[in-house]
């Protein structure tokens, strides 16, 4: 299920609830991540995905494109 800008499974009222985040080659709705996020969400767990803007930029247009630079 996607709710704005989240993917959420497992969902019902007082579960523990995981927020899972992708990491940088890959995004919130590859195979994997659908799969890890509906496994744990068996176990009574919910489970928030969520797209980092860099990832929905690189979807979007198609360029790859890093995540912004830290201020120092």
């Amino acid at each position: 299920m996607s709710e704005g800008e989240w993917l959420l499974d497992g969902e019902g009222p007082g579960r523990p609830l995981l927020i899972l985040a992708h990491g940088a080659g890959a995004g919130w709705d590859t195979p994997f991540m659908t799969r890890m996020a509906g496994m744990i969400a068996t176990h009574g767990v919910m489970v928030a995905r969520f797209e980092f803007s860099y990832m929905r930029h690189r979807r979007e247009t198609g360029r790859r494109s890093g995540p912004g630079r830290a201020e120092r």
